[in-house]
């Protein structure tokens, strides 16, 4: 377990703000495509910057520099909507691995999208 992984916050409020505005795919790509998507990762971060691009991850490791796409971890949707798929895989990952922080986060936006 990193001990240096949390709660990326303006993720949090990024994907409630989406929520809120309908932005959701509940049928969307599955979160191993998401997560292992380097081209895409790379592409959005030349075309829309490292500020955008961290907002939809809800982990970050605060052992990698901020500005390196490496330091953001568990995606919560595609650059355009937030995934339900993503976010259950997100709520099961944390949990198995103790980063019940996040495992919170990914719960109370499960919870946002049933509303």
């Amino acid at each position: 377990m990193n001990k240096n992984l949390t709660l990326n916050e303006g993720a949090f409020v990024w994907a409630m703000e989406l929520i809120s505005s309908g932005k959701i795919n509940k049928e969307g790509l599955s979160f191993e495509k998401l997560s292992k998507n380097v081209a895409l990762f790379d592409e959005i971060i030349e075309k829309e910057g490292i500020e955008f691009y961290k907002l939809w991850f809800l982990g970050i490791n605060e052992d990698v520099d901020p500005k390196s796409r490496d330091a953001y971890i568990y995606p919560i949707g595609d650059f355009n909507f937030i995934s339900l798929s993503a976010l259950l895989a997100i709520r099961e990952l944390t949990t198995v691995d103790h980063y019940y922080n996040i495992e919170k986060a990914a719960d109370k936006l499960l919870k946002a999208l049933d509303h």
